[in-house]
């Protein structure tokens, strides 16, 4: 198994679209560079999440049978096992890889697992953690928490998020064992992070949910407003909103049990890695901080004082606005489930 991160901004998302820049598009160029593979379809390849455009990713995972130093001895029922190798007589993956990947894709750790058992990256994630950035500004951070507590447990997430009936999804339950809002940098600038752990996630489901979580942190709707949502007996069907942006949005960690990935190994990379990523930040630190240098000396310079106006922009991140604001459930619905699968199997 494979572990990487990727930042996703200047990419069409994860999977692979004909000939559109993804990140699953050139991991599988450097894999076949590599000669770590002969093609997809031999190489028992899958991956822990599909992230869309826009979205990053610190701990994807993916399961794929690679080459290796490895050698394989028959054991007592005549069958081949693979000898096990420490850690340096095995092939470096990250440092191979990470030479031939784009400088935004970085290959962090791999894992050796059992072929008499395949491991798959996508149904033995345990569970899946995502973080989602933005700032602060004048949003109520106890109501957006008190909402949270409604999203824990097992429910029916199928007005929180985009239903993909085309391809066969039927079940929107999903358990989330936890979901919360915190403030990580003081000051009047500061930046929050929401977090959600889940079994699994459904399509858009993260950047609906974060979509109504801004209009609660705004006071336009109730915090109690997701345990009508998914009340699916009252509310069959989705209203109609828009979601939240893509872009604080990060895949930032995939858990195993032990017994399926024992270790993972981080390989001699991990320093350059590291560096690359400084670099990076230092370069956006820059950016960030001349434009803020800007916003604080026309402010001064005018003599205003900082108004909620001055946020329209940051609040096109929410997803929806707030001008003559009509509450979600008076609003139009759209199609339920059924209705979308009535319509699939006529066009059928």
């Amino acid at each position: 198994m494979l572990k990487f991160l990727y930042l996703g901004w200047n990419y069409k998302g994860f999977a692979v679209q004909s000939s559109l820049p993804t990140v699953e598009k050139f991991l599988f160029e450097a894999l076949m560079k590599t000669k770590l593979i002969e093609s997809r379809e031999t190489c028992n390849y899958n991956r822990c999440g599909r992230t869309d455009k826009g979205v990053s990713a610190f701990s994807q995972v993916i399961s794929i049978t690679v080459r290796s130093n490895s050698k394989r001895k028959p054991n007592a029922d005549d069958r081949f096992a693979p000898i096990e190798l420490s850690d340096d007589q095995e092939i470096d993956y990250p440092s191979i890889l990470n030479r031939v990947l784009p400088h935004d894709v970085r290959v962090l750790f791999w894992a050796p697992v059992s072929s008499n058992q395949m491991i798959s990256a996508r149904f033995d994630c345990c569970r899946r953690v995502y973080h989602y950035y933005f700032p602060r500004i004048d949003l109520d951070i106890d109501a957006m928490n008190r909402a949270c507590a409604f999203l824990i447990g097992v429910h029916d997430f199928r007005n929180l998020c985009r239903m993909d009936v085309q391809n066969g999804v039927r079940n929107f339950v999903r358990r989330v064992y936890d979901a919360s809002v915190k403030t990580f940098v003081d000051g009047r600038d500061s930046f929050c992070l929401f977090r959600i752990e889940a079994s699994a996630f459904l399509w858009h489901q993260i950047r609906y949910i974060m979509a109504v979580l801004f209009l609660v942190g705004q006071h336009l709707e109730s915090p109690n407003i997701f345990e009508e949502l998914l009340n699916i007996h009252k509310h069959p069907s989705r209203p109609q909103f828009s979601m939240a942006s893509d872009l604080p949005l990060v895949l930032y960690e995939a858990h195993y049990d032990q017994d399926k990935v024992p270790r993972w190994y981080h390989g001699k990379d991990i320093v350059n890695t590291i560096s690359q990523l400084r670099g990076q930040w230092v370069e956006k630190a820059i950016q960030s901080t001349i434009i803020k240098s800007m916003i604080e000396s026309l402010i001064d310079s005018a003599e205003l004082q900082p108004s909620d106006d001055s946020f329209a922009e940051v609040r096109k991140l929410f997803g929806n606005s707030i001008r003559n604001y009509q509450q979600l459930l008076n609003r139009p619905c759209c199609d339920s489930y059924e209705n979308l699968s009535n319509k699939l199997a006529q066009k059928r």
